[in-house]
Formats: C-alpha cells, sequence, structure tokens
C-alpha cells in the first residue's frame, strides 16, 4: 500500500484532475512538487551517508555518487523553488517540463536507494545458510543487485548533472530568476459608496459597532477572518465608507501583499495618507515613531487589507501600532489566516460565515444578468448556484463566466458540471472575473515541506474525510515529515503542520456528531465542497 502511496505522490498513478481541493491544478500540475520532492530525496540520501560510516563500499563511486547527487539536489531546491513560482505561461512550458524531469529523477533515485537497501536487508535477514544460499543463486542475488545499483546509480547521476544544466543550455535561466506577476487584487476603490454587497448587514452593523465604541485603554485592532472569497475585503470597504466613520480624523487604507509585511513600507503608506510628512530617506525606528505620533495624535481609522506573514513580521507589526496609551484609533485588519488574526488582535477575531444560498443567487443573478426568467437560469441556474457553497467569489467568477457568452447553453452547462479550475483556464481573463490568483500566493508561500503534506491530500477523493491521525501516520511512514528544528518527533511536527492547514482554511475540523466514526479527531478538505 505504502509503495502505491509513494507512487501516487510522484504523479504516478492518478491525475491532478481529481484533487480534493481543485483550485490547485488551475496552479500546479505534478511538476510543482519538484523542489518538495529533492529536498525530501536529499535528506533520505544524507541521513544514509551519515548512518552508513563508510559501509556502503561495495564499489568505492557507489558513496560517492550517492554524495555527488545529494549535492546536486541541494543546490537545485533553491532554484526549483523559484522555477516554480515562475513556471506560469504558455511561453513557459519548457520550464515546466524541466521540473516535471527533475522531480521524476529524484523519486526514481529514491526508490533505486530504497530498493538497494531493502534487498541488502533481506539478505542479511535471512536466518540460515539455506535460506542465503537460495537468495543467492536467485535472480534477486543481492550482490548482483548491488554491482547492478552501482552503474545505475552512476548513470542516474550523470543524467541528473546534464538536467541541471538544461535552464542554461536552452535559455529559459532568465525564466527561473524573473517574477511572474499572481495577479493579486489590491484594492483602489475602496473609496467608492456605490459597493452593492449581499448578505452582510449584520456583520456591517456589528462591526461598526465595536469600532464606534469609546476607547477606554490603548488602541483596538479588530481582525476580520475567514475562508478567501468570503468577501472579508468587500466588507472592510463597507466599513471604510459608511457615514459613522467620517468622525475620524483620518481613514487610512494599506494593502498588504500577502505573505510580505513590510513595516516600513506600511509604516510610510499610513503616514502618506496623513497631514504629516516623512522624508525619503528616513529609517524604520523614525517611520514607527511618526505613526505612534499619528495614532495618538489624531482619531484614526486603518484598515490592512490581507495580512498575512510570519509569526515575528506579525507581532512586530503589532508592537508598531501600539501606542502605549489611550487612543481613540482603531485598525481594521482583514486575513485569511486565523492564527494571523489571533496574533494581532487586541479583542476577539470576528470570523465571517458562508452565504445563504438566497444571497448567492442575488450575486450571481447580477453579475451574470439573469433573472429566474430566463430560461438556461431555470435549466441550470439552481444547480450552479448551489455549487457555490455560500462563498461570493465563487457565485461572482460563475456569473461572469455566464454572462461572457449568456446565451450559449454549453456555457451554463460548463458553469454548472465543469471544474472550476478548467473553466478559468478556458475562458479568456478579460472577460471573466478572476477566481485564483489569491490561492496561488497562498500555495507558494508555504514552506515546502507543508506543500507536500497538503499535495498528499490529492490521494482521496474529492470530498473525503479524512483521518487525522491515520494522515499524520501516513505522512511519517512516506518520510514526509521534517522538524524545521530537528528536535521534534515527527508526530508532534505532523500535529503543528495541520495546525497551519488549519489556520489558512486548508483544512478544517468535522466535529464528532457530523461523521459516524469514534475518531477524536478529523479533517476534510474545506475547497473541495467551496470549489
Amino acid at each position: 500500500v505504502l509503495v502505491l502511496l509513494k507512487a501516487s505522490i510522484a504523479g504516478r498513478t492518478f491525475c491532478l484532475c481529481s484533487w480534493s481541493t481543485p483550485f490547485l491544478p488551475a496552479m500546479v500540475g505534478t511538476e510543482m512538487l519538484a523542489a518538495a520532492a529533492v529536498s525530501q530525496v536529499a535528506r533520505k540520501i544524507g541521513e544514509i551517508i551519515g548512518a552508513a560510516q563508510g559501509e556502503v563500499t561495495l564499489c568505492c563511486s557507489f558513496s560517492d555518487d550517492l554524495e555527488s547527487i545529494k549535492d546536486t539536489l541541494v543546490y537545485l531546491e533553491d532554484l526549483l523553488k523559484n522555477a516554480e513560482r515562475n513556471s506560469f505561461g504558455s511561453e513557459r512550458a519548457n520550464l515546466r517540463h524541466w521540473l516535471a524531469q527533475i522531480k521524476s529523477l529524484a523519486f526514481d533515485i529514491e526508490d533505486m536507494v530504497d530498493d538497494y537497501y531493502s534487498s541488502k536487508e533481506q539478505f542479511e535477514g535471512s536466518s540460515s545458510y539455506a535460506q542465503k544460499g537460495s537468495l543467492f543463486c536467485s535472480l534477486s542475488n543481492p550482490v548482483i543487485s548491488k554491482v547492478s545499483m552501482v552503474h545505475k546509480m552512476k548513470s542516474k547521476r550523470e543524467l541528473l548533472q546534464t538536467r541541471q544544466h538544461l535552464p542554461n543550455q536552452y535559455h529559459f535561466i532568465s525564466h527561473i530568476n524573473s517574477v511572474v506577476d499572481f495577479d493579486e487584487k489590491q484594492t483602489t476603490s475602496y473609496r467608492n459608496s456605490d459597493i452593492t454587497l449581499f448578505g452582510r448587514d449584520r456583520d456591517l452593523e456589528n462591526l461598526m459597532n465595536m469600532i464606534m465604541q469609546k476607547s477606554v485603554g490603548e488602541i483596538s485592532i479588530i481582525s476580520i477572518v475567514g475562508p478567501m472569497g468570503l468577501g472579508k475585503t468587500s466588507l472592510a470597504q463597507l466599513v471604510f465608507n459608511d457615514a459613522r466613520t467620517k468622525a475620524f480624523s483620518f481613514r487610512i487604507w494599506v494593502h498588504v501583499s500577502m505573505g510580505n509585511v513590510s513595516l516600513e513600507k506600511i509604516g510610510r503608506d499610513i503616514v502618506s495618507q496623513t497631514t504629516e510628512r516623512i522624508e525619503g530617506n528616513m529609517q524604520l525606528q523614525l517611520i514607527k515613531n511618526a505613526v505612534r505620533t499619528i495614532l495618538n495624535k489624531y482619531s484614526c481609522l486603518i484598515v490592512l487589507d490581507s495580512l498575512w506573514g510570519k509569526d515575528e513580521e506579525v507581532n512586530e507589526l503589532k508592537q508598531m501600532l501600539l501606542t502605549g496609551i489611550q487612543t481613540e484609533s482603531k485598525i481594521v485588519v482583514t486575513t485569511h489566516s486565523y492564527k494571523v488574526a489571533e496574533l494581532v488582535s487586541t479583542v476577539p477575531p470576528y470570523k465571517l460565515s458562508a452565504l445563504s444560498e438566497d444571497d448567492c443567487l442575488n450575486i450571481f443573478s447580477q453579475r451574470a444578468m439573469a433573472g429566474r426568467g430566463d430560461p438556461l437560469f431555470r435549466e441550470y441556474g439552481e444547480e450552479i448556484v448551489r455549487r457555490c457553497g455560500g462563498t461570493p467569489l465563487v457565485a461572482n467568477f460563475l456569473g461572469s463566466v455566464v454572462n461572457a457568452q449568456r446565451q450559449r447553453r454549453e456555457i451554463w452547462k460548463a458553469a454548472k458540471d465543469k471544474e472550476m479550475w478548467k473553466i478559468e483556464e478556458d475562458y479568456p481573463e478579460d472577460k471573466i472575473s478572476p477566481l485564483f490568483p489569491s490561492f496561488k500566493i497562498i500555495y507558494y508561500n508555504m514552506p515546502h515541506e507543508l506543500r507536500l503534506c497538503f499535495v498528499y491530500c490529492s490521494i482521496f477523493p474529492k470530498g473525503s474525510v479524512i483521518d487525522k491521525k491515520k494522515l499524520i501516520q501516513q505522512w511519517i511512514a512516506l518520510d514526509m515529515i521534517e522538524s524545521r528544528h530537528g528536535t521534534l518527533p515527527h508526530d508532534v511536527t505532523a500535529e503543528k503542520y495541520i495546525d497551519e492547514l488549519k489556520a489558512i482554511y486548508f483544512l478544517q475540523v468535522i466535529e464528532r456528531h457530523q461523521v459516524s466514526s469514534l475518531e477524536p479527531y478529523l479533517c476534510y478538505c474545506l475547497l473541495c465542497f467551496i470549489l
């Protein structure tokens, strides 16, 4: 079973189109696992070389080949990470092909190492001379296998070194070092008072009550948190434009590029939207002082949109915003990470819920420019809306798809049945609202070891409930768990991986009463129900 699972991870026995969380095929094929695969194989070879201590010396070149392969894989890892991020677009097919080659070769090398030690242990584990003699005379003779392995490993080493230089040879190294724009949506229309938002009236009032409440201590930081696509930014826009917020001296909107929390940029953006000024060459500490002065001197409403980053970066940002004295200023943060929300907030995070089916129907109808009287809407509309799963981003996306060619039956049928990553791939970007850019940013900002563990979930059928304990056992058995500090037990590290995936809503807990199993803790891929 483990051999089959390993083959699945290598992309050999399943198609990623049947992904449990189907937004990923739009941005990642099996070649996108190259960096994670290379890291895993390099680590395994390193452990083998360290444990062998010269034991692997049937042919002196075998150890040398392993060492050379490990060094090459370590060198390639950072190059592959950049290549994965920058491999989008039809003109970069050669780069994706190269990634697939490297990944496949890495797994082939791992298989060879596993086979070598399997035959070795089988021979040494034979308890009698008769058994050893039988093995020696058989086609699986470990001595013959070792000799054959030496030649195969040398061949793989040479092939790896050849493929290492292909980007330079075929002139696509510039693609690896360039940056492909993920089209992260920066909200520039936050002062637009004509925003129509369905199903968020209660949320708006709840947030306005929190914002307009008189402060009794230092600054209030309120987080709006929920999965991608629920409308956190749109809700923050409503808050920002609400007539009641005119009571603040300044209303300040700062877009924080996801995964890139720059205190200097955020500080400059805040100061630039007030009457205060800072010099172009001002150092970070002076910028921090200027921000605190503004928050103490004026009553400000600041929105930090799309905040997400490392724990230490978020904590530093919070410290920059805390003034230490009572102030009327309020800060609203939007984030898809519950962990970030907990770190940055001074009050309990505001969790945004999915919309009702009726609200999604209103969004879809408005975008599609088709009502219940439309014949195609009567035939397909309800099923399309049901597919949205309460996510306004999906309703908006599917509405724009059918609006582009709303009189064509096959378009409506595709919106009802086809995988959404495939829909976005098939239709021109200038005619439909994009669905996946933000998901791409989240995925490619994951540590590669976490990404590999998440990708493993693709072996489960779409919509499956995943037993957490068994999932962890499988991760460990397949050698996917790597402690970042090298000290934590594998099961503890795996628990941390699951917590990280839960925090960004890539996994979500199912309560016991929702399933028949009595297992203490179960997870499922949330986005499989949304998308």
